[in-house]
Order: structure tokens, then C-alpha cells, then sequence
């Protein structure tokens, strides 16, 4: 597969927001892609005319934080989000970012694996953060030193 790491515009809303609906149950509106499209930095990875995967950073002086990534169903499980991440991660570092954060799901361990083998460490906990079907999740929050070291993977 090669896809692009990319730079998404704001036209990307609707694409970003169908994909991510495909990846997860709870996900941001179309709007809520508009916005952050038009606001923050937000990045993909793209084969021909289609998005495989979505991100979206806030920076906030030399701090940025993960907002969302999510990987189209259909690519999941073949090194896209590492790819998406690693390639987002240096963005960031490089317009300034020394320290990423972010929130994930306390029950989505496939997720906190990717991020631990990216450094990224435990700091704390978000009681309630996430909406479930019957209820909230607690989210834990993560934090990365950045740059990253070069890793092979």
C-alpha cells in the first residue's frame, strides 16, 4: 500500500467525517471536522482519491495534543496509524511542539499499545470522559516528549 501523509483543507470534512463514522460508534460530526480543519493542524493518509486514515492536533505555544485519529475499518490492522502518528508527530515537533497529550479509552488497549511503543507514558486519568452505549468510560490521559527518537518501525 503507499499511501500519502498529507495536509488536510477544510473540504476534507465530509471525508473525514464519513471515515471516522465507519472506525467508531462515537465519533465527531462533520461540523465538528469543519472546525478543526479550519482551526488546527490535521493530517491523512491518502491512496489516489480516497482517505484511509484521519488526524487532528491542537498546538497551544509548545504543547500539542492529539484531538482524534482514526483509520478507516478497511485498512485497520496493517501500520496506519503508527504511520499517520509518527508522520503527525513530526509536524508538530516541527512548528514547535515539545510535549504531545492526548486522551484514549481505558478499554481500547490496542490503542494504548501503539501509543506506549511511541513513548507515549501514563499521566493521568479523565473520570467519565467518553460516551459509551450505557454510560461514560474513563480516559486516560497520555504524554510524549517530542521529538521522538528514530525508531525503524
Amino acid at each position: 500500500m503507499s499511501a500519502e501523509f498529507q495536509a488536510m483543507a477544510v473540504e476534507a470534512a465530509v471525508a473525514a467525517s464519513a471515515l471516522e463514522s465507519a472506525a467508531t460508534a462515537f465519533h465527531w460530526t462533520e461540523k465538528q471536522w469543519a472546525l478543526s480543519l479550519a482551526d488546527d493542524h490535521c493530517f491523512g493518509l491518502r491512496e489516489d482519491s480516497h482517505w484511509l486514515a484521519v488526524s487532528a492536533y491542537q498546538l497551544a505555544l509548545d504543547e500539542a495534543t492529539l484531538l482524534n485519529l482514526a483509520v478507516h475499518p478497511r485498512y485497520q490492522g496493517r501500520g496506519l496509524a503508527r504511520t499517520l502518528l509518527r508522520a503527525g508527530l513530526r509536524e508538530m515537533a516541527a512548528l514547535g511542539a515539545r510535549h504531545c497529550f492526548l486522551e484514549v479509552r481505558r478499554s481500547n488497549s490496542v490503542a494504548q499499545s501503539l501509543y506506549r511503543s511511541l513513548d507515549f507514558a501514563d499521566i493521568g486519568t479523565r473520570r467519565g470522559y467518553y460516551p459509551t452505549h450505557d454510560g461514560r468510560e474513563d480516559a486516560l490521559v497520555m504524554m510524549c516528549t517530542l521529538p521522538l527518537p528514530e525508531i525503524s518501525t
